[in-house]
């Protein structure tokens, strides 16, 4: 038996290391040997802490420090018995440990994953139901933030509100992997196989040209409003949408534009701005604009772009309709030579001088996007954008 520290690099995002005890074994003579013995890929592992960093420059690591600065993760001390060697009396150690709303919505979104068929693990949705349901019994989880934040989750206004049909391919995981539990009535049970339909059944569709331009056409007199507000700032401004992404990944040819899924945004635009000092104040005054709309809240985080000659700052804006992510909005003073903007096709413009941002730009956005959304099936579709844009653009 071996101490030491394992290290995973398979899981994209992350960096993991594990603490514990690994067993060795070595053959000897007087053992009876077993023919055709099962062959030991890797030692056994007894696992004792398992340390999960997202990697720099990562939406995963934007959205940890998204989370942090807006109270949705909290770090507790938490006091833990140790008991030293030789064995003596146990002494209590403190540790910072995530809150329980933390563990919450992580089991919640291993659900999600399961039920759109990107988990690599769907083997262990037995236990993913049961740690669901003790969280949800646990006395310290706070049931109002906990209904909130799984109605964040799926996109919907109330989740205890809401009936959705019984997604078959869930049905199909839960008779695979967890016969158990297709019957069960318990309430809990049932709140996470309700959350796995929502998710399966808003598989995100290919992006459509013709559903784009109609967003585009519904929204134009409210963006040119929000323009207005700040017309003494606003050097220019460019569409940054699903349909723009499109006309990138066409030019590439790299790229199988069928299976690029939509956003699920009706529009997203930058606004070029001169001074740094802008950003700030013109953000506030789109945020007040915005949420004057009915049902309209508004999430934004101000972020840097490390350029060939320097960086620039940006401040990004997420509009949620019944708290749904609609419309984003960037703000940047990168020069027209930093973050050139084009103009966009004869068939695509809402006027004769409607601007295409730079790929870039696209993912500079969606990284940030995707980090303010907590709706699963919006942030893993913007989040599979981004993936895509960085396999062309390995700079970015």
């Amino acid at each position: 038996m071996i101490p030491g520290i394992s290290f995973n690099d398979s899981i994209q995002p992350f960096k993991l290391y594990r603490l514990g005890y690994t067993w060795h074994a070595a053959a000897t003579t007087d053992l009876d040997v077993v023919e055709d013995p099962p062959k030991i890929e890797r030692p056994v592992l007894m696992e004792l802490i398992d340390v999960t960093l997202p990697r720099r420059n990562t939406i995963e690591a934007v959205a940890v420090w998204e989370q942090l600065e807006a109270g949705i993760l909290g770090v507790t001390p938490v006091s833990v018995a140790v008991q030293p060697n030789p064995p003596a009396i146990l002494a209590a150690v403190s540790l910072p440990m995530p809150g329980i709303f933390y563990h919450l919505v992580e089991i919640s979104t291993m659900l999600c994953e399961i039920a759109d068929g990107s988990s690599r693990h769907p083997d262990k949705l037995p236990k993913r139901f049961d740690r669901f349901k003790k969280i949800m019994e646990m006395p310290e989880l706070d049931q109002q933030r906990a209904t909130a934040g799984l109605s964040a989750l799926v996109g919907v206004p109330n989740i205890t509100q809401v009936q959705p049909g019984q997604n078959g391919q869930v049905t199909n995981a839960i008779a695979t992997y967890a016969s158990a539990y297709l019957s069960s009535t318990d309430s809990n049970i049932l709140l996470a196989r309700k959350i796995m339909d929502i998710v399966a059944n808003r598989q995100p569709a290919p992006i459509d040209p013709r559903v784009v331009l109609q967003e585009r056409a519904k929204l134009s007199d409210f963006l040119e409003s929000l323009a207005q507000t700040a017309a003494g700032y606003i050097v220019s401004a460019a569409y940054s949408d699903d349909l723009v992404l499109l006309e990138f990944f066409n030019a590439s040819k790299y790229i199988r534009t069928d299976l690029v899924k939509t956003s699920g945004l009706a529009s997203c635009v930058a606004f070029r701005v001169t001074r740094y000092a802008d950003l700030t104040e013109i953000g506030r005054a789109l945020q007040e604009q915005l949420q004057s709309q009915e049902s309209v809240t508004v999430r934004s985080r101000q972020h840097n772009t490390v350029r060939p000659h320097g960086i620039t700052s940006e401040c990004t804006l997420v509009a949620f309709v019944n708290g749904r992510a609609d419309i984003c909005i960037t703000l940047t003073n990168a020069t027209l030579e930093e973050a050139p903007f084009h103009l966009a096709p004869v068939g695509q413009r809402t006027s004769k001088d409607t601007m295409y941002c730079a790929p870039a730009e696209l993912a500079s956005q969606r990284k940030v996007v995707a980090a303010l959304i907590d709706d699963y099936s919006v942030r893993t579709a913007i989040a599979n954008q981004y993936e895509i844009l960085k396999e062309l653009l390995p700079d970015i």
